[in-house]
Order: C-alpha cells, then structure tokens, then sequence
C-alpha cells in the first residue's frame, strides 16, 4: 500500500487525544454534577442516562474521524497495467562547442544562446524522442534518443568548450555520429538539428549531409553570429576578459558565421536554415515545419497504476457516523422525565 499524501496521517494522533480529553470531560461533568445536586439527587437527574452509550457515540464519531483521515492521505493498493501508444519523431541536436562559441556578437555569447534555445526546444517537445551531439574538433553522442526530457535538459547544461579539448570545428563528423545515434532502421522520421557558426576546418560536411540525406535524415541548421565575425573572449579563472584569442601572427582571431555553408547542408538534406535572432523566431520556424512531419509509431511503453482506494474508507466514515447520530444517550422515557428539570 502507497499514499498519495502520507503526511496528513500524522493527524491520527490526534483521535488518542481526543478520547483521552473525552473521558477527562466525562469525569469533570460527574464531578460537577455531584457537587452541585449532592450524591443523593444527582444520580436521580441522570436516571436512564448510559455512560457506556455516551462513550460508544464518541468512539463511532472518533472512527469516523480516523477512516477520514486515512482518506485524505489517498490511499493506493491494487495495481494495472496500462500500454500507451505514442507517436513521434526521433529527433537529435548537434550542438557546436568550440571555443568560436564564446565569441559574444550574440548576447551573452554564442554558446549560451545556443542552449537557451536547444532548451526552449525540449520544453515544447510532445513525444518525440531526443539526442544531443556535442562537437568541436571531434564529437560525441552526449544524450542517446530518449523521451526523458528533464535528463536531456540537464546533460545539455553540462556542455562546454572543456568537455571537448581538441580544437577545430568538425561538422561533417557531428553529421555522421548524429546519423548513428537513430534507432530506427526506417529510412524516415529523423530529423537533425545543427547548432553551430559553421566555420568548419576538419572534413567534408556537405559530403555527409549528402550521405545523411541518403539514410532519410532532415537537417534544419541554425547559425549563430555574424557574417562580418567577432573576437573570441579569453578569461580568467574568475570569468573576466583578460584577452582575445590570436592567430600565429599574433592577430585576434574574428569568428564568422559561414551562412553559405549551413544553407548547402539544409538543401542537400531537404531541411532549411535559420539565423539565430535574439527574437528566436527561427525556434517557431523550425516547430512549425517539426510538426507537419509524419510521425512513426514509437514503442509502446508499460505504465503501472496503483488504484485510490479512499472511496470505502468515505462510505465507512458515513455510515458511522449516521450509526452515532441514532444511537440516544438516554432512553426515551428517562428522557422526558429529566425535560421535566430542564
């Protein structure tokens, strides 16, 4: 047995107390009486009057009370099985964290607005499946397809320059590992979505979008910065600027957004391009089309139910406490005698 809400159950202790005040009540009201009637007349006002009457009404209404209680809490025991059949997408997210993501023509850095939108994306998300790849001069599957959004949320957060040291931008690879993270041997419903400036330096990635296209993925890209580049920060442990990266020459190095270069992905795969605003427009965009996509079956998953069990629990405390309601304190005649003296 479960409870939906166990601590209202700490309210059970109050029926001890409530029966001990009840016998304390009962000794002050004899004592009372016998003070002001004297031991001869007041147990003639009370003739008929049954004590053990009196104290089964308070433990019908204090059983009452209890089977109330134990209500409240939401009682659950019995169980079912329950298969929910959804429908969905397989969706995966490849996420460009090099060291050209910290350049800060996009407010507070390219990076951050990244994962604020990649983010914003999840929360919207009605069952479709999601990965997140994690690139730089190398890359890796960081989040395998799931539906637990809230742990797809939190190893999106994790991600950072740091996690991948090598340097360079390898988009073709991200496109490859994206590709292999898809469960499914149906050569539809997998989109990709790629987050990056696109200045590539390793591989061929408009090979591999043509390679992924073959497989029946969708890349929709989104770039981030702008075209006429920004200096990328260098900080201190503290997180202020201390510099700018240089090149050999000892110049500072201005990241650009290759627009060209994500537009020929999007084509080559069916998908489209999106430049990253502050307004995130491009997010709605790129929902929008999501949505018309046709949607797979997805494996039905097992849901197991505990049933609420407080409806007897109710129907008891009622009829206890109509059963206190009928039950007289006196007989009826030693009722009407005692009005007399009322």
């Amino acid at each position: 047995m479960r409870f939906t809400h166990p601590h209202v159950l700490w309210f059970l202790f109050l029926v001890p107390a409530l029966f001990a005040l009840h016998l304390l009540a009962q000794a002050r009201r004899h004592r009372l009486l016998v003070q002001l009637t004297g031991p001869v007349l007041g147990p003639r006002l009370v003739r008929g009057f049954s004590p053990a009457r009196r104290h089964l009404k308070t433990v019908l209404a204090l059983m009452a009370l209890t089977c109330l209680i134990v209500a409240c809490s939401r009682p659950r025991f019995g169980s079912r099985l329950e298969e929910v059949h959804r429908r969905g997408l397989d969706l995966v997210v490849a996420l460009d964290v090099s060291k050209s993501m910290l350049a800060e023509d996009i407010q507070p850095t390219r990076l951050t607005k990244a994962k604020a939108e990649i983010e914003a994306l999840i929360e919207r998300l009605g069952g479709d499946q999601i990965g997140l790849v994690a690139f730089a001069g190398t890359a890796f599957l960081q989040c395998p397809l799931t539906t637990d959004y809230a742990a797809a949320t939190t190893l999106l957060d994790a991600l950072g320059p740091e996690m991948l040291p090598v340097p360079g931008t390898a988009i073709g690879e991200a496109i490859k590992v994206a590709t292999e993270a898809f469960a499914t041997k149906e050569l539809k419903y997998r989109v990709v979505i790629l987050v990056t400036d696109g200045e590539d330096t390793v591989g061929d990635p408009l090979k591999s979008a043509r390679e992924a296209a073959q497989k029946g993925v969708k890349i929709y890209t989104i770039g981030l910065g702008r075209t006429d580049g920004a200096p990328i920060p260098v900080r201190d442990a503290t997180g202020a600027v201390v510099d700018h990266k240089k090149d050999a020459r000892g110049q500072a190095v201005h990241s650009r957004l290759n627009a060209r270069l994500l537009e020929g992905i999007a084509a080559a795969t069916g998908g489209r391009f999106y430049q990253a605003t502050r307004e995130e427009g491009e997010l709605e965009s790129i929902l929008k089309e999501i949505q018309t996509l046709e949607r797979r079956e997805l494996k039905a998953k097992s849901i197991l139910h505990m049933e609420d069990r407080f409806q007897p629990l109710v129907l008891l405390a009622l009829i206890l406490l109509v059963a206190e309601l009928l039950i007289p304190e006196r007989s009826r005649e030693s009722a009407e005698w005692g009005g007399r003296f009322a």
